[in-house]
């Protein structure tokens, strides 16, 4: 039986922009599980109550909440939530989710990281309409993740120049170093879309800005894939 407590302590990292409807029950959840040692919320420069809704937190010693006072994009919080974690052990939750934080969930998902059977645990959503896709290809930037935090310090640079690219990064990297990957399914968890929090012409907009700054990570950090694949190549050959 796996011993969370005494042998591996997990932070549990969120990352918030303008989430003030959700990101309150997520850190309080979070707060609660045994599992959890501290919940490290990054307020992204929000311009709603997400501030106000965090400020409830204050007094919970194992909530830490870092504030920006201008947005730095979601590859910057990630990084800072990163380097302030003192577990050994990294989980990552999206602030616009709702659903069931359980224990099991928690336990479930860092479980094959604990055991040795991956490197990286990328959870995706089932009970999201777009989640039931066949094959979903989302799945990759999924924002629910596990990891160990010794395997994210040398890409810090990176990971704050990613914005919401920073998923996508991550896994270059992974892949070209020859990291185990380990993609599970989440069930009785949901995203809030974007039009269900926006009016549809700023949820078009937001939508727009995400898929720019993924594309743009993408260029970027295009060589590393290049990197991969010729490595991959020179294997096949010496065999």
């Amino acid at each position: 039986m796996l011993n969370f407590n005494e042998k591996h302590k997990i932070s549990s990292i969120v990352c918030a922009y303008n989430e003030e409807e959700t990101v309150g029950d997520i850190v309080a959840a979070l707060s609660k599980s045994p599992l959890i040692y501290e919940v490290i919320v990054v307020n992204d420069g929000s311009s709603d109550g997400t501030a106000q809704v965090l400020n409830d937190f204050s007094i919970d010693p194992k909530v830490k909440v870092i504030e920006f006072y201008e947005n730095m994009g979601k590859g910057f919080a990630m990084a800072c939530g990163t380097s302030s974690a003192e577990g050994e052990i990294l989980i990552f939750f999206d602030a616009d989710l709702k659903g069931r934080f359980e224990d099991d969930q928690i336990k479930r998902l860092t479980s094959p990281l604990i055991l040795g059977q991956a490197e990286m645990i990328i959870g995706y959503l089932v009970d999201n309409p777009l989640e039931k896709i066949y094959n979903n290809p989302f799945k990759p930037i999924s924002g629910q993740r596990v990891v160990f935090k010794k395997d994210l310090i040398p890409i810090m640079d990176e990971m704050k120049e990613s914005r919401f690219g920073i998923e996508m990064v991550i896994n270059l990297y992974f892949l070209r170093d020859g990291k185990k990957v380990k993609y599970l399914p989440i069930k009785d968890m949901i995203h809030i879309t974007k039009v269900e929090k926006y009016p549809l012409h700023l949820a078009l907009w937001e939508f727009y800005k995400e898929g720019t700054e993924i594309a743009s990570s993408l260029k970027l950090h295009y060589p590393i894939l290049v990197e991969h694949l010729k490595n991959r190549s020179r294997k096949i050959v010496d065999f």
